[in-house]
């Protein structure tokens, strides 16, 4: 029969599962890094290649995320870009209603709307439907 745990006893069990798991992910993580420590690693959308002999300080899954940020071809590339758009154009809406010209303000709104639409019919997001 399982005992009543008051709150602290409750705060210390959380914190003492806390500590197991974030122990867990460091073993885990490093695992990861052995295994990779030997191996080549392909950016999957670029093809480039980094491998054993590169002299890098940092594992080779730290490697890859550190040229995901940059590879033209990864997805997140193009959404950075797509994001960097709307910010743009939220911005033009946004001061064109401070202005005072809500016409050019839904006007710049509808670009905003047609690009995201355009985006997605790209991505195939709606090519189906």
């Amino acid at each position: 029969m399982s005992r009543s745990v008051g709150v602290k006893g409750l705060r210390e069990v959380i914190m003492d599962t806390m500590e197991e798991a974030r122990a867990e992910i460091k073993r885990l993580q490093q695992w990861v890094n052995d295994l990779q420590a030997g191996m080549y690693v392909n950016c999957v959308y670029c093809g480039h290649r980094y491998g054993p002999e590169m002299d890098t300080p940092v594992s080779m899954a730290e490697v890859l995320k550190q040229h995901i940020e940059v590879c033209p071809q990864h997805p997140l590339s193009s959404a950075r870009a797509r994001i960097a758009w709307l910010e743009e154009k939220a911005e033009v809406v946004h001061d064109c209603l401070v202005e005072g010209d809500t016409r050019q303000a839904l006007t710049e709104a509808k670009l905003m709307i047609r690009g995201r639409v355009l985006a997605r019919l790209t991505d195939g997001d709606l090519a189906d439907g």
